[in-house]
């Protein structure tokens, strides 16, 4: 797992795995939060626009998680 920030854009990048990107949705119960997705369907990595203004993600904590346990943790829309 690879988290990048670009402070510009105002954005946290989250990189599961390295396959090559296929699509991305926006997760439904929480705008803001993009999931990429790999051509299988499998989550390649995650973005978090705003993230200056999400309180409850601690990057500590997820980066002590799983990459099945990270998605989750994300996308509970704090």
């Amino acid at each position: 797992m690879d988290i990048t920030c670009d402070n510009v854009a105002d954005a946290l990048n989250i990189h599961l795995a390295r396959e090559k990107l296929h699509h991305s949705d926006e997760a439904d119960s929480c705008p803001g939060i993009i999931i990429d997705h790999s051509k299988g369907g499998g989550v390649v990595g995650i973005e978090v626009l705003d993230f200056s203004r999400r309180q409850g993600l601690d990057l500590n904590a997820l980066v002590k998680l799983s990459p099945d346990e990270v998605v989750p943790a994300v996308v509970k829309c704090t």
